[in-house]
């Protein structure tokens, strides 16, 4: 090959490569600016997202809570993550998710976002509220066991609810079942759930859950002997007790 052939293909090469590193040096230095903006466009134009940057809008019906509680939630969560989209879109994309109980693909077409983008902040958010459920939900103690009572007294109009931790009911969740054990899963009203059982305090707040038994087993069955109740006499002085629904 001749030798001022093979000198045009270096220079080229050598060109090639400057040209990338100037390419390269630009998009590091837009991301120093804003990480996400090299590959993530929010669209604001999708219903879902011009109501919430609408703040005089009302957001319980489309994601069952109020605004505060979105902004609560948003500020006490962690996510492991240094890149992708905005905390509070994140949690806003979890909250629809669940409150509809809708598909991916259904959440991806109504934020605009890629389905497998959809998947990855569903199961970051749900992680991130994982760790921090016990220090939310948890029960009363010492002088707050006290307020609890009152309230209980007060609502019921009665002293005797003075002694009153919280009132605990339960309700079936629908689910699809595993194939193998659906039979298990087929609650009295004949459909496939599994059982939440939740206790509350006099302000309507959840102060313990549990979730573990298929839609067979009978609500009355299990009743205080479930897991987080067992050891009840422990958390609680003599003589306080828990409501069950009338």
């Amino acid at each position: 090959m001749p030798l001022h052939i093979t000198s045009q293909r270096r220079r080229r090469a050598v060109a090639r490569k400057a040209r990338l590193w100037r390419r390269l040096v630009i998009l590091y230095s837009e991301n120093m600016v804003n990480p996400t903006s090299s590959y993530c466009h929010l669209n604001r134009a999708v219903p879902i997202l011009q109501l919430y940057f609408d703040e005089a809008a009302d957001l319980r019906n489309d994601l069952r809570l109020s605004r505060q509680s979105i902004l609560s939630l948003t500020a006490v969560i962690r996510l492991d993550s240094d890149h992708g989209w905005e905390r509070d879109i994140e949690v806003l994309l979890f909250l629809f998710w669940l409150g509809h109980a809708a598909s991916f693909r259904v959440v991806s077409r109504t934020f605009d976002i890629h389905k497998s983008s959809v998947h990855d902040i569903v199961h970051r958010v749900s992680s991130a509220i994982i760790r921090i459920l016990r220090t939310v939900i948890a029960f009363p103690s010492g002088d707050d066991l006290v307020a609890v009572g009152e309230g209980f007294a007060q609502l019921a109009g009665s002293p005797a609810f003075s002694s009153a931790v919280g009132a605990i009911d339960g309700c079936h969740i629908r689910l699809k079942p595993p194939a193998a054990t659906a039979q298990c899963y087929l609650n009295r009203k004949l459909f496939h759930s599994i059982q939440l059982q939740a206790i509350t305090d006099h302000r309507g707040k959840f102060i313990d859950i549990f979730v573990e038994y298929p839609g067979s087993v009978h609500d009355v069955l299990p009743g205080l002997q479930w897991k987080p109740l067992s050891t009840c006499r422990q958390v609680y002085p003599w003589g306080w007790w828990i409501s069950l629904p009338a």
